[in-house]
């Protein structure tokens, strides 16, 4: 099976490395039949990483454009992502994912994806040094976020072991963060959202495999939960990295369908077969 799309892809609207026609141009040349855009929401806990409200105007003009452009070539979605501090409206866009990118901090938030000293320092400060109270903080956040926004994708549910090459932030075989990340995994089964399997943390060097660990990817499968590969791509080279991984992984699971963006005349997600090379 050839997964020719993604959901989750960034430009440089805020931290994305090309604008969105590169990345439309560089989906066609991978063979992509259908894309979506998913810009991060404007929020005012830390501006640089949000749109404007002059760059989201823009956003809502530019993405309706290049679906005209290219229509007949490929399909292109407007979603957004939005975490939990964010200020937009859901309406405008096709879809939603949420994401957990933060936790509060005494003077504000800390960004879990920031940097490895940025979460030991969190860890010091606000959690005893105790890494399973980190980690477990974080995925209730995951949860409580899920069950209010109700998004259509819970993006890189397990954001927070970006870092923890080697467990140096938190012991990820701890029986209190398995507990936290279940209960988190099952607040999002509730709230409707799909899970994504997602190859960023890969593209950019942080982790060895895709958000979520395996582990999880089997309780979702128990769970009944569907799931859709994305790359939360950043620049046009990285728009499909390691789908293979991700789709053997999915796999390995035990699924035997998959969702993705819908191509032309079909509906905004649609499920695709797995298996023995069907689509």
């Amino acid at each position: 099976m050839k997964i020719s799309s993604t959901p989750h892809v960034h430009t440089t609207y805020v931290d994305g490395q090309a604008c969105a026609e590169a990345m439309v141009l560089g989906a066609l040349e991978r063979g992509f039949t259908s894309l979506g855009f998913s810009e991060h929401a404007r929020q005012s806990v830390d501006p640089d990483y949000g749109m404007t409200l002059s760059s989201e105007r823009a956003y809502l003009r530019e993405i309706p454009m290049l679906r005209e452009k290219y229509r007949g070539r490929i399909r292109i979605h407007m979603g957004v992502e939005m975490d939990q501090y964010a200020l937009c409206a859901k309406e405008p866009y096709e879809y939603v994912i949420g994401s957990v990118h933060y936790l509060p901090d005494e003077e504000g938030v800390t960004a879990v994806d920031e940097s490895r000293e940025a979460l030991l320092e969190l860890r010091k400060r606000r959690y005893h040094n105790r890494g399973d109270l980190l980690a477990a903080a974080y995925f209730r956040a995951v949860a409580e976020h899920a069950l209010a926004l109700r998004p259509h994708i819970c993006g890189h549910f397990d954001l927070i072991r970006k870092y923890n090459g080697a467990n140096c932030i938190y012991d990820a075989s701890m029986p209190a963060v398995q507990s936290a990340a279940l209960e988190a995994l099952e607040a999002v089964r509730e709230s409707g959202a799909m899970l994504e399997i997602n190859t960023g943390g890969m593209a950019r060097g942080r982790t060895a495999s895709p958000y979520p660990e395996r582990y999880l990817l089997r309780r979702w499968r128990e769970l009944g939960g569907n799931v859709i590969i994305s790359s939360d791509a950043h620049q046009p080279e990285h728009l499909d990295f390691a789908f293979d991984v991700a789709l053997a992984m999915a796999q390995e699971a035990g699924f035997d369908h998959i969702w993705m963006l819908g191509n032309e005349g079909e509906d905004t997600f649609v499920e695709r077969s797995c298996t023995n090379g069907k689509s």
